[in-house]
């Protein structure tokens, strides 16, 4: 007999979609007879009316308040939480691990040779302080003091202009360079507004990354911000199973279901590269800017005002290896998000990194890692 399930949850960021689309292919692998409504909430959103006598069979819920909560607590059914439990203790979580999202990143400032970092709290949620816990925990262990920041408050009614002034008079009192960890990719751009503001270079003088690694606003920032990427298919899928067993009579696990991060993706606010060599950070942004173009060693150095030979000279000690080398492996991270973020068609995300056909795309993933385009989307998302 069928199933049907209530989800009541977020779709503004990239993670719950992430989410979502795990929860799917939970279903699908195991051709599991469910059908969906999906409510759109937002944070503080009062319970959907129409849902407070919801006769299914389980719930998939992100609990944005207290009166949200005290509505879901005397209903009779089976649900997961996928946001946190600042509004709860007893329900059944499966969620992202914050505190290592914290920690990665301080161990990444760390094997990149920072020793001065700052972190940027985020007002509301316990997953905000317990991201920034883990970063200050793992700073602590190794003798290090991280600065905090003036909190971040996502609220429109707030005069930004005068936040982004004191955020900016604070970085500059900060000793450089410095290592800034935002508690998420909206914080994190207010960083480098700051910093723009007060004439401070990113990342020569200050590293920033965020959380969460909402694509849209991480790569529409300047410079493009890097971040954390959640690993939210592995949440939606473990949330499924676990839905799946609770509507089958079984117990739910006292202890939260947390997946770590799947790591950190660099984009232009940490790039140690820029920091290394401003010529070959400009040659790694015009990279990115004409990504969909067939772009080699030759035309980089005309567009970049230098020679072939100093450019592949100081690539070489910047990076370790050669224009050219960097051009392929920079196409080919981009397909390989645009393959696990997206639905596009082969054919379109090789025409979105410069390969004229499709073919040629899968000629390159196959000398680089072995597998198929398609072999590689279909691995990281069953």
């Amino acid at each position: 007999m069928g199933k049907h399930i209530a989800i009541l949850v977020g779709t503004q960021r990239s993670y719950p979609r992430d989410v979502l689309q795990g929860l799917r292919s939970f279903v699908t692998s195991q051709q599991l007879d469910w059908t969906f409504s999906l409510v759109r909430t937002h944070p503080g959103a009062s319970f959907p009316e129409n849902y407070r006598n919801f006769d299914g069979d389980g719930m998939i819920v992100q609990t944005t308040s207290m009166e949200f909560h005290r509505v879901l607590a005397v209903m009779q059914i089976p649900m997961i939480e996928i946001l946190g439990k600042r509004y709860h203790s007893s329900r059944p979580f499966v969620g992202c691990d914050n505190g290592e999202v914290g920690a990665s990143v301080a161990r990444h400032f760390e094997e990149n040779g920072f020793f001065k970092f700052a972190f940027l709290p985020v007002e509301g949620s316990a997953f905000f302080r317990e991201r920034v816990e883990g970063f200050q925990r793992y700073l602590s262990q190794k003798g290090f003091n991280p600065v905090k920041l003036p909190m971040f408050v996502s609220n429109p009614t707030i005069n930004d202009s005068k936040y982004i002034e004191l955020l900016g008079e604070r970085i500059a009192e900060l000793e450089k360079p410095v290592a800034i960890f935002a508690a998420n990719d909206e914080a994190g751009i207010a960083v480098t507004s700051a910093c723009r503001l007060r004439g401070i270079s990113v990342p020569e003088s200050v590293a920033v990354i965020g959380c969460e690694n909402d694509v849209t606003a991480c790569e529409f920032s300047v410079p493009q911000m890097s971040s954390v990427a959640f690993n939210g298919l592995e949440v939606g899928m473990r949330a499924g199973a676990l839905l799946d067993q609770m509507m089958r009579g079984k117990s739910a696990p006292v202890d939260p279901v947390q997946i770590p991060p799947l790591g950190i993706v660099t984009r232009e606010t940490s790039d140690k590269l820029i920091r290394r060599d401003p010529l070959v950070g400009q040659a790694f942004r015009l990279m990115d800017e004409n990504i969909a173009e067939t772009l080699d060693t030759d035309k980089l150095a005309t567009l970049l005002g230098c020679s072939r030979s100093t450019l592949h000279r100081r690539f070489r000690l910047a990076y370790g290896k050669s224009p050219g080398t960097a051009i392929r492996e920079r196409k080919l991270e981009k397909a390989k998000r645009l393959l696990v973020e997206t639905h596009l068609t082969i054919e379109a995300i090789a025409s979105m990194v410069g390969y004229s056909q499709g073919a040629y795309l899968q000629t390159a993933f196959l000398k680089s890692i072995g597998q198929t385009p398609g072999q590689f989307r279909a691995a990281r998302k069953l």
